[in-house]
């Protein structure tokens, strides 16, 4: 008689990567990267973790008992993953054991920890089919767990699409209770964010304009004689002629937020004729 060992543990969990990883819902176990094990992780706790379990992941995270365990996941660093993928694709081998728990909670191998695996114990015999026994010992295993995987990734499923239909509601919610700034409308000197549907005095405002990212940053600037027109020769200034004598100067391209007239980048003539001259 003899229990089973670490060796025996990865081996099991390997096998029962592979029977489970065409099933998973979330499309993560097939083909895994650092950040979706991550979101992984964050939908274990969602689905709801065994005590064990949450104190498995609190060692993997280095999370301690006052802290939120989410949080740690959010503010872990990714790169955390790459050594517990590269064992699922037995690319390298790992005894690293918070990292083997963490796979197993991943893949809800059961049964689990290694604890509870290693004291089930196997017949063995001095004969030449003993290694063959211990084989078919674990493969019973996961046979097991391949009755118990629907039931478990079903489970998330269900949490994963109820994320989704509660995100959905908060969207129709905010959209109808909070209407979202999608217009944008000229202030003093500067575009600002402003609901489109809002009016003032009674009327809707004429000069909204849907919101351009390239625009949001447009500034109507004061320049003077000490004013840096130019880097490496190119103009960093543009105007816009609101008259004979009077000039308005941006920070950017674009068209004037009152007139509509495109912006000029400024030239060494415009400098000299109306910011020298009437200083």
């Amino acid at each position: 008689m003899k229990k089973n060992t670490f060796k025996d543990y990865k081996k099991a969990l390997l096998e029962h990567y592979d029977t489970v990883k065409g099933d998973d819902v979330t499309g993560v176990l097939l083909d895994p990267t650092p950040a979706q094990m991550r979101d992984l992780c964050s939908l274990k706790i969602d689905g709801g973790l065994s005590k064990t379990d949450e104190e498995l992941m609190r060692v993997f995270f280095e999370t301690k008992k006052e802290d939120s365990l989410k949080l740690s996941i959010k503010r872990c660093n990714i790169d955390k993953f790459r050594p517990i993928i590269s064992f699922i694709r037995r690319e390298t081998d790992t005894d690293n054991r918070p990292r083997i728990e963490l796979v197993a909670i991943l893949i809800d191998f059961s049964p689990r920890p290694y604890a509870k695996f290693s004291g089930l114990k196997n017949e063995t015999s001095k004969s030449k089919d003993s290694g063959r026994a211990e084989d078919e010992n674990i493969t019973d295993l996961s046979q097991t767990n391949k009755k118990q995987k629907t039931y478990s990734f079903k489970k998330i499923l269900y949490v994963f699409l109820g994320l989704i239909g509660l995100s959905s509601l908060g969207y129709v919610v905010k959209d109808k209770l909070i209407p979202e700034k999608q217009c944008m409308q000229w202030q003093d000197d500067h575009y600002v964010e402003v609901n489109c549907l809002e009016e003032i005095n009674g009327f809707k405002s004429s000069s909204k304009k849907p919101i351009k990212e390239e625009l949001m940053n447009l500034e109507k600037i004061k320049v003077c004689d000490t004013t840096t027109f130019f880097e490496e020769g190119k103009a960093i200034v543009y105007y816009c002629k609101i008259d004979n004598d009077n000039v308005e100067y941006f920070n950017q391209p674009g068209y004037h937020p009152i007139n509509g007239k495109p912006l000029k980048p400024i030239t060494t003539y415009m400098i000299n004729k109306y910011i020298k001259n009437k200083e």
